[in-house]
């Protein structure tokens, strides 16, 4: 499967309405996370949560290598926060995928002693089934609140010189993420916060969080038809043929339905019916160049 940079897409002429392409797409996802799904703070928690949502979406507020920034939510020890993307996702592609940005500093400018308050990193593309990303104990490799943030006016937040923490979900054999969690590693995993009182603002501090490789959500809509007049109230659901959830809706006044932020990978089998009729099936087929379908289901 090919993937589409940033840059790629801005280079793709416009295409019709109905064959749109991922240029189109990809220029329109905004790669940062969108909604807070869940908060659960911990003991010391407290810091920046009367700012939330806003706080923890869009770009990071860094304060470089000599202090961490203010701008974050404090989960507090063991707390945990998820956030979704929900007009893009994350998709696998050259390199790493995610970026997660809290405010950690290297103490008196040491980069070898980092004042670090670390989160276990999980990922889900549906919500229900989480993978969290194997660590490195000792280093701290593979958690988040590893590393200052210089993201500012003047630097890329997305560029390798932001800072943040990044990670390649193809390590978790994913093509796809929609969730994102952070988990305070709550004593788990020794880091410099453990050492001092941190009352109000105790544990793993989230500042952002990003796609690398973004894209836009697939999309698959149409309309159900008997002898050619819309039919209202059919049942329609999309399987897809791997693995992933299913979605179902039913059909407006004009027999339309509409299916969105569907994640791009592969094929699936579109299904129509009215109440004790047999079902109307057909194969639609969505990936990063082929992100909308539009598909009408003549009943039987």
């Amino acid at each position: 499967m090919s993937h589409l940079t940033a840059k790629n897409c801005r280079a793709v002429a416009v295409a019709a309405l109905l064959l749109l392409s991922s240029a189109e797409l990809c220029l329109a996802a905004d790669p940062w996370a969108d909604r807070v799904r869940n908060f659960q703070p911990g003991a010391g928690a407290g810091f920046g949560a009367d700012q939330l949502p806003a706080i923890v979406l869009g770009p990071p507020v860094g304060a470089g290598a000599l202090e961490g920034s203010s701008h974050v939510v404090s989960l507090g020890n063991g707390g945990s926060l998820t956030l979704a993307f929900r007009d893009n996702l994350v998709f696998d592609g050259p390199g790493d995928d995610l970026v997660v940005f809290e405010n950690a500093f290297y103490v008196g400018g040491n980069a070898e002693q980092v004042f670090t308050e670390y989160a276990f990193v999980e990922v889900s593309d549906d919500g229900r089934r989480w993978l969290r990303f194997d660590f490195d104990p000792a280093t701290g490799l593979g958690l988040a609140g590893r590393t200052p943030v210089w993201a500012g006016v003047e630097i890329d937040p997305l560029g390798p010189s932001a800072g943040g923490d990044r990670f390649d979900i193809a390590d978790l054999g994913l093509s796809f993420v929609r969730y994102l969690r952070l988990v305070d590693v709550d004593g788990q995993v020794a880091d410099l916060g453990d050492s001092l009182p941190s009352a109000g603002s105790a544990g793993f501090d989230l500042d952002a969080a990003a796609a690398l490789n973004s894209s836009r959500p697939g999309r698959v809509l149409g309309r159900v038809l008997s002898a050619g007049a819309p039919v209202a109230g059919a049942r329609v659901k999309l399987i897809p043929l791997g693995d992933g959830r299913r979605l179902r809706r039913r059909t407006r006044v004009s027999g339309r339905f509409r299916f969105a932020r569907v994640l791009p990978s592969g094929d699936y089998r579109l299904k129509a019916r009215l109440p004790g009729k047999p079902w109307t099936t057909a194969l639609v087929y969505l990936d990063l160049e082929q992100l909308l379908v539009s598909r009408d289901l003549q009943l039987q």
